[in-house]
């Protein structure tokens, strides 16, 4: 009766929505065995003077890594919800054309329902204005037979009246 049709939705980089949590537990596993091999080079080593600059720059080369690493993380984490946010506005926007549709049906349905009860009430109106010519109608009818028939009455009244003068002549 209703028929609705379902409109596909296909989300933007739909991809994404695994790549990139797999891409940020990936760059997480990697900084903390990076923090693991940095911390186990201090504890297993007793630094003499070039072991302690060799050390620390590994160190420091280590911290930018993973500093790099967060900043992938976190950009990463900005496109994952730049993705979810235009892919929430779709929805929304979709959810909003369909009410608006809905609106409108109904909007045509009320408008449907209150020109047939227009219409409804014209043909009352109508019928009852035939049903008043037609009682019209039959009464100019029964003034015609009437009219007839005094005419018709009136002429045979004449006739009679003029019989009645040629005999009034006559007896005289």
């Amino acid at each position: 009766m209703d028929e609705q049709k379902e409109s596909k939705y296909l989300p933007i980089f739909s991809s994404w929505k695994w790549a990139i949590p797999i891409l940020i537990c990936l760059f997480l596993v990697a900084g903390i065995i990076m923090i693991c091999v940095t911390s186990q080079n201090f504890s297993l080593y007793y630094p003499s003077n070039g072991r302690l600059y060799l050390m620390t720059l590994h160190s420091i080369i280590l911290v930018v890594v993973f500093i790099c690493l967060c900043i992938g993380i976190l950009k990463l984490i900005a496109i994952y919800a730049k993705n979810m946010e235009r892919e929430r506005e779709i929805l929304a926007n979709l959810y909003l054309e369909e009410q608006q549709r809905l609106i409108v049906r109904y909007d045509e349905e009320k408008d449907a329902k209150d020109e047939l009860k227009k219409a409804k009430d014209k043909i009352k109106d109508l019928e009852e204005i035939k049903e008043i010519q037609k009682s019209i109608l039959e009464k100019e009818a029964e003034k015609a037979i009437l009219l007839k028939f005094q005419k018709e009455k009136i002429e045979y009244l004449e006739k009679i009246n003029k019989q009645l003068l040629e005999k009034d002549i006559i007896i005289k």
